[in-house]
């Protein structure tokens, strides 16, 4: 995987673009806000059962816009017509959407268990899952290993990807937040870049068989 490519490209996407990333993040982030003000004026002090309860539900039923967000940026890559309001669409396949969900925090929390690092080992098998999932590949167990297929042989290579950003990271700790307004776009189109390298790879495997 060319790792220099992808992020260049995704340099040349963002570019004057930054606004049109944004939108789809802090609408999530307003929704998010907003809810977590709501239970906090019910329950203040955090100690009825029942709201906490409620709070992690609600929590659960903000993840198909999570995945309406990750169709919102393939859109982006892809060069589609973008629709800030098309992330709610997932909430159609609610259902499939959690079951994915529950089954891979099983999965990964009993690796964890067994040992630290297979666990570690088996969550970056996963990291595609929300990308299948935007693209409608909402199919319980069979999604969860088309995600582990495509990166079989490709975990080493994502991690060193991920780590490759650390210096913005640390960017965004020592500028108090102000260069997040750059990096967070800059880091979330180059793995949805990832992804769309990583499809074409797959395909290409798939026909070579």
């Amino acid at each position: 995987m060319d790792r220099v490519k992808i992020k260049e490209k995704a340099r040349k996407l963002i570019k004057d673009k930054l606004w049109e990333v944004w939108k789809p993040m802090l609408l999530v982030s307003l929704i998010s806000f907003v809810i977590g003000l709501i239970f906090g004026a019910i329950d203040p002090n955090g100690e009825n059962a029942f709201v906490g309860t409620l709070a992690t539900v609600s929590t659960i039923f903000l993840y198909p816009l999570t995945i309406g967000v990750y169709k919102y940026y393939l859109n982006f890559v892809r060069g589609k017509e973008l629709n800030i309001k098309e992330i709610f669409n997932p909430y159609k396949k609610l259902g499939g959407i959690i079951l994915i969900y529950l089954l891979m925090y099983i999965i990964i929390g009993l690796w964890t268990l067994l040992f630290i690092i297979p666990g570690i080992i088996v969550s970056f098998s996963y990291v595609m899952v929300v990308y299948l999932m935007a693209e409608d590949d909402i199919d319980g167990m069979n999604t969860l290993r088309k995600s582990a297929n495509m990166m079989n042989g490709y975990k080493m290579d994502y991690f060193v990807f991920s780590l490759s950003f650390i210096l913005w990271i640390l960017s965004v700790i020592f500028t108090f937040g102000l260069t997040i307004i750059y990096v967070g776009p800059y880091i979330t189109i180059s793995q949805t870049l990832y992804y769309e390298e990583l499809k074409k790879i797959s395909k290409k495997k798939k026909i070579n068989k």
